[in-house]
């Protein structure tokens, strides 16, 4: 949560210690692995700003796996991770 903005780390703060662990279980479960989130803006990651104080980074994750000969199953998962800036600085919006 050291990334995050004021505001969400506040937020983050202000909840019981469970839901706290339930978060931070969550987001490291649904984050992938620094090495295959940088791979994965390396191939692909595209960034919108919003007015100079808002962003969004989408990276695409595609995984595919053959089961047998000439069979490939493919599966794309999309993750969008909000940046706010503060202080002249990008934050983790969440």
């Amino acid at each position: 949560m050291s990334l995050a903005s004021s505001e969400a780390q506040a937020k983050w703060k202000a909840l019981p210690a469970a839901e706290r662990k339930e978060d931070l279980a969550y987001r490291r479960r649904e984050t992938p692995p620094r090495a295959e989130l940088a791979a994965g803006i390396r191939s692909g990651g595209i960034l919108f700003i919003a007015d100079d104080s808002r962003a969004t980074l989408n990276v695409v994750r595609i995984e595919q796996k053959s089961t047998k000969p000439g069979v490939v199953t493919s599966t794309a998962t999309t993750l969008m991770i909000p940046f706010i800036k503060e202080n002249g600085e990008w934050k983790l919006a969440q």
